[in-house]
């Protein structure tokens, strides 16, 4: 879905529609009712829209006027946000931003790469791959993440870490939610999933960290003024944190 200011909740997770044959009112779904839901440039559309997302990313359902309809499991929300352009877009609510469970920083890409984007892309459009993994591999990989063993003492550390960013500090004035301590723990174990192993160690959490914390604290006045690298305060908030 492509987000803009004219863009109305019932676009989203769809509408009531009265029916003068039946005289009744049927409902019409919205796009949301998709197993992979794509928002592009989520932060173009004001609050009201990006609103009727909280209930599916969380709930796993969406509600039409009297009714509550759930959604299709596996239900995937990913956004697409620029933060290099601030005129015309609205700013994400903090209780929105907790939904995610990661929060991925794309840069430029170096040389090496962009010679690569460059072979790839500068003449014809390659053929995309198809049917890479059934909607059946998606569960099943899901189920086996859960099933990787996190030992009591790395689920002591993933607690401590988000517990460091809800102490006194001077450029945070709110640390990061109880979600944050369960991403952290899923994204160790699908970490660890992908490296073949049936248990979850410190690396994984460490390096699962920065992606899950740095949209979920709320940074003061102070970042700003002082020109505070948010990167840093991450960083330095994970190190404080001994490994066990």
């Amino acid at each position: 879905m492509q987000f803009t200011p004219d863009l109305l909740p019932s676009d989203i997770v769809g509408t009531r529609i009265f029916d003068q044959r039946s005289g009744e009112f049927a409902t019409s779904p919205g796009p949301i009712f998709a197993n992979v839901v794509l928002a592009d440039e989520i932060n173009r559309a004001p609050a009201k829209v990006q609103s009727a997302l909280l209930e599916a990313m969380q709930e796993r359902q969406v509600t039409i006027g009297p009714q509550s309809f759930p959604l299709p499991d596996p239900f995937l929300v990913t956004a697409t946000m620029n933060p290099l352009d601030s005129d015309g877009t609205y700013a994400l609510p903090l209780a929105q931003m907790d939904r995610f469970l990661v929060n991925i920083l794309v840069d430029y890409p170096s040389a090496e790469e962009e010679l690569g984007i460059l072979g790839r892309f500068g003449g014809e459009t390659p053929a995309l791959p198809h049917d890479v993994a059934s909607m059946g591999d998606l569960v099943r990989w899901r189920s086996d993440a859960r099933a990787v063993f996190l030992e009591p003492k790395i689920a002591s550390y993933i607690v401590a870490l988000v517990h460091a960013t809800r102490k006194h500090h001077d450029y945070l004035d709110r640390g990061a939610s109880p979600r944050a301590t369960l991403a952290l723990a899923a994204l160790a174990r699908a970490r660890a999933l992908c490296d073949e192993r049936s248990y979850v160690v410190p690396d994984d959490v460490r390096a699962a960290a920065p992606a899950v914390m740095r949209h979920r604290l709320a940074y003061n006045y102070r970042t700003q003024v002082e020109n505070v690298d948010r990167e840093t305060i991450v960083a330095e908030l994970i190190a404080s944190v001994s490994v066990p």
